[in-house]
């Protein structure tokens, strides 16, 4: 698994190099909104990694190397969760950089809530998307993934034009016990959906013709 880890390192290094780049500069100018930006930004390079693979056939090799196809699906998960700890590391640094540098409006707790947040959500897109991506090919993941993308903008776009609908979240009352308890569920969901990805992913690969 440390040589395919190797390999997809290699074959990021260009991009890796584009990406942080483009955070630095965001980072710089956004503030605050980057903090989560760049956790989510970066775990998205395991599908990069996992395209790649597709434009160059790189399956008809990997088979015959001495590794499972298990192997082989596992080690882009831990390449995914790589790339979401580089970004939380990103932002962790911007988020130190904010109390020199403006604009940046979170406080440090506040922004760790964030960073722990996207994360999250980066992750589970991730393993919504993986799937997606071994079974009918990057191109078709990058449509479903861009429909989805566009349904939950959408969504949020509607319900930001419904005063009364956010007045009364606002000035909801939720108990303190559920309040504490979401990181809790947060993690556990996306724990969840992190697992039951993997297992369909080596499921769908071991049936993969290559």
């Amino acid at each position: 698994m440390k040589a395919l880890l190797y390999k997809d390192f290699c074959a990021l290094s260009s991009t890796f190099k584009f990406v942080i780049a483009f955070l630095v500069i965001f980072g710089l100018t956004f503030g605050s909104f980057s903090v989560g930006f760049m956790t989510c930004y970066c775990s998205i390079l395991a599908v990069t990694a996992m395209n790649l693979d597709d434009n160059c056939h790189w399956d008809r090799y990997a088979v015959i190397l001495p590794v499972s196809r298990r192997a082989i699906i596992l080690e882009k998960y831990v390449l995914m969760l790589c790339c979401t700890l580089l970004g939380a590391l990103l932002s962790l640094l911007r988020l130190a950089l904010g109390l020199v540098i403006p604009p940046m409006y979170l406080i440090p707790e506040d922004g760790l809530i964030t960073i722990a947040a996207a994360a999250c959500v980066g992750i589970a897109m991730n393993a919504v998307s993986m799937p997606i991506t071994l079974r009918f090919g990057g191109a078709k993941a990058r449509i479903f993934l861009i429909a989805v993308f566009a349904a939950a903008f959408g969504g949020f776009a509607v319900i930001g034009k419904n005063e009364q609908l956010i007045e009364a979240i606002a000035t909801s009352q939720f108990p303190p016990s559920l309040i504490h308890a979401l990181p809790v569920i947060g993690i556990a969901v996306t724990v969840i959906i992190l697992v039951l990805s993997a297992l369909i992913s080596m499921r769908i690969y071991q049936k993969k013709e290559v």
